[in-house]
């Protein structure tokens, strides 16, 4: 799925998503048994072969966004405790008008809810190397395989786009489940992450804004927020041993 808006409002969806997590992660705590390395493993086996699947089923893939942002939608609603009749006449009314600014609403709350599940989901261990992999994953399908070029061609019309940007939810859900897992640990470290997360995006529409040609965030995101992030665990670490 693909969120298309102005640049200078794209650089806050960081922070506006892990907002939106806050009523679940003060509502719920991770479960005792998590997912280890090797899950990560399968889960990223996964979302490779799905990807392929899309690119051969190139006119699935607009009923495949409606379908999982419709669910992630009620899951939201569900796990944060919202009127589920409300919701649901909501997102009714979103598919029949189709209203840019109530996609908006549910596509960011699918991105909450999905960073959260992934984050209580995966081991911190697990979550750092699925998060490598698909940072890995994310430059070679842009540069040199170019799939997800033609992916996000499917799902975003580029001569209805102008001066706006599409952030890819991916590039949204994993830094910001990195910054759940981190939220357990310590809150402070989750801030600190979505702080560099927030930065990372931002580099990464300067690079396009200079070179104006499509590029992988996820590089661009998660650089700037690991290295932030490790960081400033090691300074803490320092100053309060």
């Amino acid at each position: 799925m693909m969120i298309v808006v102005s640049k200078n409002c794209a650089v806050w969806l960081p922070i506006v998503v892990s907002a939106l997590m806050i009523p679940l992660l003060l509502a719920y705590t991770p479960p005792e048994e998590v997912t280890g390395v090797q899950g990560a493993g399968m889960f990223f086996f996964i979302l490779i072969l799905l990807t392929f699947f899309l690119l051969l089923l190139k006119k699935l893939v607009k009923y495949v966004k409606v379908v999982s942002e419709s669910v992630l939608f009620l899951l939201y609603s569900l796990l944060s405790r919202m009127d589920l009749l409300v919701s649901s006449v909501f997102l009714l009314f979103r598919l029949i008008t189709g209203s840019r600014y109530m996609e908006y609403v549910t596509l960011l709350l699918s991105v909450a809810v999905a960073s959260f599940i992934i984050g209580t989901y995966f081991s911190f261990e697990a979550l750092l190397l699925l998060y490598v992999l698909l940072i890995v994953y994310d430059a070679v399908s842009v540069y040199v395989t170019g799939h997800m070029k033609k992916l996000a061609k499917t799902l975003v019309n580029s001569s209805k786009k102008g001066d706006k940007v599409a952030i890819g939810t991916g590039d949204l859900a994993v830094p910001l489940a990195f910054s759940v897992s981190l939220f357990y640990i310590n809150p402070l470290y989750f801030v600190i992450s979505v702080v560099g997360a927030t930065i990372g995006l931002l580099n990464a529409l300067n690079v396009l804004d200079k070179y104006g040609e499509a590029l992988p965030a996820l590089p661009f995101i998660g650089g700037t927020q690991l290295l932030l992030t490790g960081l400033s665990l090691f300074l803490l670490s320092v100053l309060h041993p």
